[in-house]
């Protein structure tokens, strides 16, 4: 199930660097599409709640099954212990640069959009930290009570689960056209290390600013996590990728 959410985290980063497509057939005013999608989103959180409680479902059930809905506890008031001990920039001080600024999507609203994977996670802005800023990228964790995201001020979001953010991280590819540079980028927490390949076998650089990291390049093979657990994380770069980009999930397997 965290694959396929990882995948949608990555269509959703691919999202926010697209212009919406126009159809002849109906036209629909950008405005009146955000109150359509929210007021849908409502709805469906509405109807879940009525059947949870006349006991026809179990919310918990559909939140792992469906990751348009938001999360059943809410959106996060506190760090989960667990996230914090897997990385020390959450046991820090909240201070001005951890706020969240700038972004293609305004801010953190990929974060807060109704049906996104920031809402589906409880990730919650105000405790965002920021964790540096690479090639001109800047990088904040926005941890949640279900999950985490990962917000950067060019590049998109990309959520995961707590679990998968305590081991190895997350991580996204903007997947170039031939010829032209892929970018792997993500978080990983204190414990892991990250390493990437290029098509000859030699070691790729990996920048890195506290627990972000970027790896880019024409020639790329892999990037793998490696996290104390032992069980390896790797993607896999494609010879040729397809324009636009693939989500992160994409020719990733456990090593």
């Amino acid at each position: 199930m965290d694959d396929i959410l990882d995948w949608i985290g990555g269509q959703l980063l691919i999202a926010e660097r697209r212009p919406l497509r126009r159809h002849r057939a109906l036209t629909i005013p950008t405005g009146r599409r955000v109150v359509l999608v929210a007021a849908a989103v409502v709805l469906m959180v509405l109807l879940a709640a009525v059947a949870d409680a006349a006991g026809l479902i179990n919310v918990s059930a559909l939140w792992q099954q469906q990751p348009n809905v938001p999360s059943p506890e809410g959106v996060a008031t506190s760090i989960p212990s667990d996230l914090a001990e897997a990385y020390a920039v959450l046991r820090q001080p909240r201070d001005s640069a951890d706020a969240l600024t700038g972004g293609p999507a305004g801010g953190y609203a990929a974060i807060t959009v109704p049906g996104g994977g920031g809402g589906h996670y409880g990730a919650s802005p105000s405790l965002s930290r920021y964790l540096g800023t690479i090639d001109g990228t800047a990088f904040w964790l926005v941890p949640g009570n279900l999950g985490s995201c990962l917000q950067t001020s060019n590049d998109g979001t990309s959520c995961t689960s707590n679990a998968r953010m305590e081991t190895t991280g997350t991580l996204g590819l903007l997947a170039g056209m031939a010829g032209h540079p892929s970018t792997v980028l993500g978080a990983i927490p204190d414990t892991a290390s990250i390493a990437a390949t290029t098509t000859d076998g030699s070691p790729a650089t990996v920048q890195r600013a506290s627990n972000a990291f970027m790896v880019s390049g024409t020639n790329l093979e892999t990037v793998t996590i490696h996290p104390q657990n032992g069980r390896n994380y790797t993607i896999d770069i494609p010879e040729t990728p397809a324009p636009g980009g693939i989500g992160p999930a994409s020719g990733a397997s456990g090593r």
